[in-house]
Parts: C-alpha cells; structure tokens; sequence
C-alpha cells in the first residue's frame, strides 16, 4: 500500500479514498482500486469527499490538503486492522470535530507493538495552525 501510494503521489496523484473496500489483495499483494475520487493536481485541493470515518482534520477544518490526505487514511486503515474500530467514533455531523480536537488513544486492552502505535501516530499526525 504504502510503495503504491508513494508511486502515485510522486505523480501528483491523490486518491482521497483510501479505506479497506478500496484495496484487493492478490497474490499476497495489496493493490489499490476505485480511483472514482482520485485527482491529478500538483495544487493544493480543497474538494470535501471520501469516506467519512477517514476523513482528514483538514477537510474538517475545510482547509486544502494535498498527499497528506492518503496518509491519514493509511493510519485510520491501519488502526481499524489492529483494533477492530475506527480511531474516531463519527455518528453525527458533530462528531467531525472529534478527528480535529481529540487526540488518538490506544486501547490498552489489546497489545500493540510501539512501532505500529508511532506508524499510525505519524500517520494521523494533526497539523499544528
């Protein structure tokens, strides 16, 4: 996922859907689908879309976001493998200032290794305005 996505974006290519429904696996290799959203643009976009569970504090925030985008949903798809649950419960339209303002919490209950914990951290890194 993570060589596929480097690809596309060293071509300005953004997906902005990057979630579990979007990836095959072959082969035991992960291969990246539904390019319905998919942008070409070395410019900054400020179009609101995806899915809603992985949306980016910056499309929340409705400022511009670029790649940035695709890595925040790689750290919410890896968190969902790991957990079994979203990082940030979104039921109502108020809960999208949940992926702006709360932090990302591990739950202890299931054992994760501190390098998965920094992987998705930096992943769903929160710009700091």
């Amino acid at each position: 996922m993570c060589i596929a996505l480097e690809y596309l974006h060293r071509f300005d290519i953004i997906h902005r859907d990057i979630k579990p429904e979007n990836i095959l696996l072959h082969e035991n290799t992960a291969k990246i689908c539904d390019f319905g959203w998919a942008v070409h643009s070395p410019l900054l976009r400020s179009t609101k879309c995806g899915t809603p569970i992985y949306t980016c504090p910056e499309i929340v925030k409705e400022e511009s976001y670029h790649t940035k985008i695709d890595i925040w949903c790689v750290g919410v798809l890896t968190y969902e493998l790991l957990y079994a649950a979203a990082p940030f419960q979104i039921k109502t339209y108020s809960d999208f200032a949940k992926i702006v303002y709360e932090q990302i919490s591990f739950p202890s209950e299931i054992k994760v290794s501190k390098v998965a914990k920094d992987f998705m951290s930096r992943c769903m890194a929160k710009e700091v305005n």
